[in-house]
């Protein structure tokens, strides 16, 4: 394509006229430059990525786009400057793979907790319906039942030069509906920027992610992003943010909730712990009683969500309550691999999300069944969290081992004594670095009536240290020692 294909005047300046560059590869990865490159230098977030300039300035690309002229730049390649680098990609990329118009529906979904669910849920409901339906979940990428990512995909919402490929396989699947998760990251760093969504859903917002936002209000900021890029929104209204989020929004906003006044209601809710939970659903055109399967009060909000998603989409609200008795759990939400002792894997790795989950396996508690958990942090990441997780673990949990969780470049040794400092009763835990190891002696030491909960990880079959990634799968562990017995 020629760059006036991919870029228009306006989004970039040149003291060339290059608008007629022939351009057949796109990319900010220095290793992948060629001849016909347009090669953008993003700015990077934990590595200054100009250092490697001279590394692409020797493979010759077509052209560099920049949002300034880098220190001794010299090279005889036109430079293009742009107020926004990642914005700039994001949009050569679209344009590149998708066209100027994706042309199917999207619903995406942002929050601190409970964007899986929320996702699975929706897509499960429009699949049931008959629709085709291509979704983007944190750790895979699926059009129906086949998956289009790798084993070792982790990412929550893709990188611009994964994203706008798949996004058009799906549209050329004829996908009827796109359901993703938007992070707060791929707002920020403009991964979405050339994308409209049908229908933004909020879930809630908690502490996470401080390590690269910096503070509640940059996380807030950058969450409230995509109801500007919105037809319409869906918000859980019970959230401390939504009704700031609510009146912000450009974009007309449905409300659901449990506690505050909204739109759409769950009343009369009755929480059944580990084997799901039932509400009346009511807007103030119609009501119907739903009764779910999946565990967990929290997920009241995540399928009030879907619900309102669906039928906006134009689900009947009879179709839509009956394929959702239907949906179980996404695999690593709560999900049940063992029952004598029970044994769940979560992804629970914020404060918010390791109490909720805690607390689900409590309620139907019997005397004398004891909760034993599992858990870690993750390295390289918003340290403020370990410690309150660590005073959750002590308050419900009546045993809790600790171990390592993805520690990437960051010591497992440091992140441990981090978690450590939210306990005030030594006696309350155990140290297990090795995590297979700590998942054996939790299996040990439970009882057919305990309940063992290994938490941080969920859906992920690795894990990843300062050598790269592993295979590691938590159930395989779980079943080896439980067939010994």
């Amino acid at each position: 394509m020629k760059l006036c294909e991919l870029l228009k005047d306006h989004e970039y300046r040149c003291s060339q006229d290059v608008r007629d560059v022939e351009i057949s590869h796109i990319t900010s990865d220095p290793r992948d430059v060629r001849a016909d490159t347009l090669f953008v230098l993003t700015k990077g977030v934990t590595y200054p990525t100009e250092k490697l300039l001279p590394l692409v300035l020797a493979r010759q690309p077509a052209l560099i786009v920049a949002e300034e002229i880098p220190s001794g730049y010299s090279a005889d390649i036109p430079l293009l400057l742009t107020p926004s680098a990642r914005r700039t990609l994001s949009v050569a990329l679209f344009r590149r793979y998708v066209g100027n118009d994706l042309s199917v529906p999207i619903i995406g979904i942002t929050g601190t907790n409970g964007k899986t669910t929320t996702a699975s849920m929706l897509t499960h409901i429009l699949s049931q319906s008959g629709y085709r339906v291509g979704a983007i979940l944190t750790g895979g990428i699926f059009i129906g039942d086949t998956r289009l990512s790798d084993t070792f995909y982790s990412m929550t919402t893709p990188d611009p030069a994964l994203l706008y490929p798949t996004l058009r396989t799906m549209k050329d699947a004829a996908c009827d509906y796109i359901v993703m998760e938007v992070s707060s990251h791929a707002l920020a760093l403009e991964k979405v920027a050339p994308l409209h969504f049908d229908i933004g859903i909020f879930t809630n917002l908690s502490t996470d992610h401080l390590d690269f936002h910096k503070s509640m209000e940059d996380y807030y900021q950058a969450k409230a992003r995509l109801f500007s890029m919105c037809s319409r929104g869906i918000v859980n209204a019970d959230d401390p943010y939504a009704s700031r989020l609510v009146t912000q929004a450009p974009c007309p906003i449905t409300t659901v909730g449990v506690l505050q006044e909204a739109d759409v209601m769950a009343h009369t809710v009755e929480d059944y712990g580990l084997d799901g939970f039932s509400y009346l659903y009511k807007t103030k055109d119609f009501s119907f009683l739903t009764r779910q399967i999946s565990p967990g009060i929290y997920n009241v909000y995540n399928s009030l969500c879907a619900l309102t998603a669906a039928i906006a989409l134009g689900v009947r609200p009879c179709d839509a309550k009956r394929h959702m008795a239907y949906f179980s759990p996404p695999e690593g939400r709560m999900e049940s691999i063992h029952m004598s002792p029970r044994v769940y894997i979560d992804y629970a790795h914020t404060p918010e999300a390791l109490q909720s989950a805690l607390k689900t396996i409590n309620k139907g508690k019997k005397e004398g069944q004891k909760t034993i958990l599992v858990f870690g942090c993750g390295g390289d990441r918003d340290k403020s969290k370990r410690a309150v997780m660590a005073r959750y673990a002590q308050m419900y949990a009546d045993t809790v081992i600790l171990t390592t969780d993805n520690s990437r470049t960051e010591s497992p040794v440091s992140i441990v004594k981090d978690i450590i400092k939210g306990f005030t009763d030594r006696h309350r835990y155990t140290v297990i670095m090795d995590r297979a190891e700590a998942i054996r002696h939790a299996l040990r030491i439970a009882s057919a009536e305990d309940i063992v909960l290994i938490a941080g990880k969920g859906h992920e079959r690795y894990t990843l240290d300062a050598n790269g990634y592993h295979t590691f799968d938590e159930r395989k562990i779980v079943f080896d020692v439980l067939n010994q017995v």
